[in-house]
């Protein structure tokens, strides 16, 4: 937990920086941004959504074989842990890389812990029970046909949405 939480203040800094030095080298403006890291693997995700109108456009349109099928199983799974998301998308940013945005997934109670100020450990908590969901469920793996190597989720709590990346290898 020591390590999570040093992690995020690290974060909390960096973010800006990153924002900046990918505007100014790629022109790229994030709105939103996204991290977590795999420290069992020793890996880590960086996810920055430009617009959030043009980054969901795409992101619905965008098919794969098992797409319904996934989405329903991370709803089950959201329902489990917190509530089913108002909505989910999700798309292969490449062969070995999978993306899933949930929207609406607090439910009154984290909104009030994240209000007293207990983002942080809401957040570890909600990592720690939606990974553990993600990599032992081999279900998610059968609806892809591909294996989860590893599962990376973050939130932004203000905007109510999530951001989970599966790095995959096919089977």
């Amino acid at each position: 937990m020591s390590v999570q939480h040093t992690r995020d203040l690290l974060m909390k800094t960096l973010i800006p920086e990153i924002k900046a030095y990918t505007s100014l080298i790629a022109g790229i403006h994030f709105q939103e941004f996204y991290y977590d890291w795999g420290l069992h693997n020793v890996s880590g995700v960086f996810v920055g959504i430009e617009s959030d109108d043009e980054s969901a456009a795409a992101i619905k349109h965008g098919e794969y074989p098992g797409k319904e099928a996934l989405q329903q199983e991370i709803e089950n799974i959201s329902h489990v842990v917190q509530k089913t998301p108002e909505e989910t998308y999700s798309c292969m940013l490449n062969d070995r890389t999978l993306l899933v945005i949930r929207n609406g997934i607090l439910i009154n109670i984290e909104k009030e812990l994240i209000r007293l100020g207990f983002e942080g450990n809401l957040k570890l908590a909600k990592r720690n029970l939606e990974k553990s969901r993600f990599h032992n469920n081999n279900h998610l793996e059968s609806v892809i046909n591909m294996k989860i190597i590893d599962a990376f989720v973050d939130w932004d709590f203000q905007l109510d949405k999530s951001v989970i990346v599966f790095v995959l290898d096919p089977i």
